[in-house]
């Protein structure tokens, strides 16, 4: 029987996006999130993925070593379907990078990547009273003026909550809506129904991809429980 799989849950996020033949449309969801002057231009899988090593792990994030447009670096981390939980430590590590950067001059000095942490979520983290914004950039700037100090832009962490995203409402007018828009249907999209709105040349081959995708018997166990939590939050 055929099993359509969800791209937003971890396991199969990481075997279809952690493989060389993807990299391309890696690079076009990076950039349908970051920022104009985060743009990247090349990227390298820095653990591609590969079953027994996710396996132990069961979820981690997705890395990635970027030159960006103007020749910046970039290490970015990509969280799917992270918990609340997860979230609220992964705040405490970033607040944790940043200080190690700003107070280890030398360290600060040595290191010539910006951190980008991209997390793609599942739940609503943010409540902002049905207004449906549903991807922030957060990073550090002064508390009572909101100026943004690019000396010490180390680092930005992006929140895409999909559940906020309503296609109907929204339309798929961005890269990032026609992105959004595969993750939350990919288990309905295949190459014979995609519509002309959601397709691009970097979206099409892993709608190809995930509709060929198959899971070992160990891969199904993950995905399962995965999925399971998935449900749960909507309980």
């Amino acid at each position: 029987m055929l099993v359509r799989l969800k791209a937003n849950i971890d396991i199969v996020f990481q075997k279809l996006f952690g493989v060389e033949k993807n990299k391309y449309s890696l690079k076009s969801l990076i950039n349908s999130i970051v920022e104009e002057d985060e743009q990247i231009r090349s990227l390298e899988l820095v653990e591609p993925y590969r079953e027994p090593v996710y396996l132990k792990k069961k979820r981690s994030p997705l890395k990635v070593i970027a030159i960006g447009e103007r020749g910046q670096k970039y290490k970015i981390d990509i969280n799917v379907g992270p918990t609340r939980r997860e979230v609220d430590l992964m705040i405490r590590e970033w607040a944790n990078t940043y200080l190690h950067h700003v107070v280890d001059r030398t360290f600060y000095a040595n290191d010539e990547y910006k951190t980008l942490i991209i997390n793609i979520m599942n739940y609503e983290h943010f409540d902002d009273y049905g207004i449906g914004r549903y991807h922030r950039r957060s990073t550090h700037r002064d508390s009572k003026t909101n100026e943004r100090f690019f000396d010490f832009d180390a680092s930005a962490v992006h929140f895409v909550e999909l559940p906020k995203y309503d296609r109907c409402r929204d339309g798929v007018n961005t890269s990032l809506q026609q992105w959004m828009t595969f993750l939350k249907e990919s288990d309905e999209i295949t190459p014979d129904n995609i519509t002309l709105e959601v397709y691009s040349q970097y979206i099409d081959p892993v709608v190809t991809h995930i509709n060929e995708m198959y899971l070992s018997r160990e891969e199904r166990v993950v995905y399962g429980e995965q999925l399971f939590e998935y449900f749960r939050i909507f309980v």
